[in-house]
């Protein structure tokens, strides 16, 4: 008789996806399942925040092939609304749009219809065609993404025939940033009636009142005066466009682009044309290489002058008390700090960002849609600043020779970029580098570089330093990226890089425990890491493969070995939770436990540390301790 094998539930998915942010200190919130009009599961977006920092961790997941997987599945017409069976299943309520899973959830606790597309920069992305013909009143968060929220849904619901209002926040005396949740929690006996009630604007936000009819905003040709170009580097990278620089990790992709920051610092000669370059200021974003012992030692090396570059570490906020605290820099909300730098230096002529995908918040970077929306407005900024973006990204390993495609993350990154680079090792020469053209919307279809890295040292610090080639490079890029699959072919191995990738890849993947190796089939093809890499990081790791069920139902999972370490120091070091720190989470909406007791060691291992028991000893706990102790997973 074959074995029954109980189906993880999405509850259980999340505690499992989210086991390496709680580690880091994040408490899980909330699990909103956003649903299609018969009430059918189609995502889950989980949340979680940090008390000390005030970061937010949010991830979706769905299943697929029967098993959790982390990610949205594709929308062809655009992200689903949240709650979307309510709406349809009341055709003639009216219909509250917010900011947030949260706030939806709170209006329809008042009896009332609410739903959202997520955070303040998702209009775009989402499918608004459900609320066609409706009567929505969209309650904004008090601050000014909030407001831009506002105005970018209610565009699109006036367009789809809707008789839109907006609340006005200001007159429901509200603290900064406050939202619903915050209104119902100072008003707990408020009915649907008054909050139906509230006082609404006279006209959106930054809008004078006008006719709902959309109106077009056009220019005649002839009116259009042609102006050149400007570039930053000549017929490579030009000055308010973005470009894209991507490249296997190990290639000196960093390095190249402190070697910009000095040519353009010190007004310098580019490589081979020999062109000088106008001089100006540098801002880095950088959220790999150290500022102190990396990003600077390199800068000196190559020339920089440090007193023209910035290096943008983090935005400072206020939490919902007016405690002010540092997080770091999101490119889908933060881009007026980075407008505000660019002011305030006055001579900026370069903005690096490295990589670009460390600065996405929650932007699935696969989604087509969602990258469009956060690199248009990132676009615009460097238009009207006239800056050049610069944006490292790194390779996928899918293999073949369209080196567009072969830039990790949504085609989107490439097609929103004026001009695209790949770094790639050069196939007859081991130790010299390419810097190849893919794409170049703006500029002539222009030969490559070439380069090496060498050593440097600053006073006792040991650096490097690119040396550029003094000649062209005619090799396409490829031309060039086919070679290297093939010798790597040939030769039956990979490059030592990529498998020190795979094993950190791995190694993180089953950080929190077991997973099933179908799952982790389906976590390596969406982040373009070879499957036999990963069995090569499979032998080097000593990963343990388990066999459950027989038969057809029969599954595999991996873990790692048990003497491997999982936990860093911080997770060594934590305080345990007290019972007192258990009941805390009484009201938490935890699923019921799948388990009936949960011992001391296993509750370490998945990062709740133990719980003390009345002697201040570590003890085992039951499932609903350990559930509630979890939080809203």
């Amino acid at each position: 008789m074959s074995a029954v094998i109980e189906r993880e539930t999405p509850q259980q998915a999340a505690r499992r996806f989210s086991a390496g942010a709680i580690r880091d200190g994040f408490q899980p919130q909330a699990l909103h399942c956003y649903t299609d009009e018969s009430g059918d599961a189609l995502f889950w977006r989980m949340r979680a925040n940090n008390p000390a920092t005030g970061e937010k961790w949010i991830r979706p997941m769905h299943l697929e092939g029967g098993e959790f997987v982390m990610g949205e599945p594709a929308f062809d017409e655009g992200k689903p609304i949240y709650r979307l069976h309510e709406i349809a299943g009341h055709p003639d309520a009216p219909v509250f749009v917010v900011e947030g899973e949260g706030c939806a959830d709170a209006l329809v606790k008042a009896s009332l219809i609410a739903t959202t597309s997520g955070g303040a920069g998702s209009a775009a992305a989402a499918d608004w065609s459900p609320l066609a013909g409706r009567a929505i009143t969209i309650w904004p968060d008090n601050d000014e993404p909030g407001q831009q929220y506002a105005v970018d849904v209610a565009e699109r619901l006036r367009a789809l025939g809707c008789t839109v209002r907006v609340i006005d926040v200001a007159a429901l005396d509200l603290d900064p940033k406050g939202d619903a949740v915050d209104w119902l929690a100072v008003n707990p006996g408020a009915t649907a009636d008054d909050v139906l009630a509230l006082p609404c604007l006279p006209c959106l936000p930054h809008q004078t009142a006008e006719p709902q009819t959309p109106r077009h905003v056009s220019r005649c040709m002839a009116d259009i005066k042609s102006v050149p170009v400007r570039w930053l580097w000549p017929g490579r990278i030009a000055r308010g466009k973005l470009t894209i620089v991507a490249g296997m990790p190990g290639l000196g992709k960093s390095q190249i682009t402190a070697s910009m920051a000095s040519v353009v610092t010190s007004g310098g000669l580019w490589p081979v044309d020999r062109s000088r370059a106008g001089s100006g200021s540098v801002i880095f974003l950088t959220a790999e290489d150290d500022a102190a012992d990396t990003l600077r030692p390199r800068l000196e090396a190559a020339g920089a002058v440090l007193t023209r570059v910035y290096v943008l570490d983090a935005v400072r906020a206020a939490d919902r008390e007016g405690r002010p605290f540092e997080r770091g820099f999101d490119l889908t909300r933060d881009l007026d700090a980075l407008a505000d730098l660019i002011d305030t230096i006055g001579d900026v002529r370069l903005v690096v960002i490295d990589p670009i995908t460390a600065y996405l918040g929650a932007t699935d970077s696969h989604r087509n849609a969602e990258v469009r929306a956060v690199l248009a407005p990132l676009a615009a900024l460097a238009a009207k600043y006239d800056v050049a973006v610069v944006a490292v990204s790194h390779l996928n390993k899918s293999g073949g020779a369209d080196a567009l495609s072969r830039v990790t993350g949504s085609l989107a990154f490439v097609a929103a970029a004026r001009a695209a680079f790949i770094v790639a090792k050069d196939p007859a020469d081991p130790d010299r580098r390419l810097f190849l053209p893919v794409k170049n919307n703006i500029g002539p279809d222009g030969d490559g570089l070439a380069y090496r890295i060498e050593a440097a040292t600053v006073g006792d610090i040991h650096t490097s330093q690119v040396a550029w080639g003094s000649e062209r490079v005619t090799m396409t890029a490829g031309a060039a990226l086919a070679a290297i699959e093939s010798r790597g072919s040939e030769r039956g191995e990979d490059d030592a890089p990529q498998r020190g990738e795979a094993e950190a890849w791995l190694r993180d993947a089953l950080a929190a425990g077991a997973v099933a190796s179908k799952e982790l089939k389906h976590l390596a093809r969406a982040d373009s890491v070879a499957w036999r890499t990963i069995e090569r990081a499979k032998k080097a790791l000593g990963v343990m493969a388990r066999k459950h069920g027989f038969g057809d139902e029969a599954r595999w999972s991996w873990e790692l070995p048990a003497d491997e370490d999982r936990h860093t120091d911080k997770d060594r070091h934590r305080t345990p939770p007290t019972p007192d720190d258990v009941a805390a989470f009484a009201e938490s909406e935890a699923t019921s436990p799948f388990v009936e007791r949960v011992s001391a060691k296993a509750a370490t291992a998945q990062g709740l540390g133990g719980l003390r028991g009345d002697d201040g000893g570590l003890r085992g706990c039951t499932a609903d301790e350990y559930a509630k102790a979890r939080g809203a997973f």
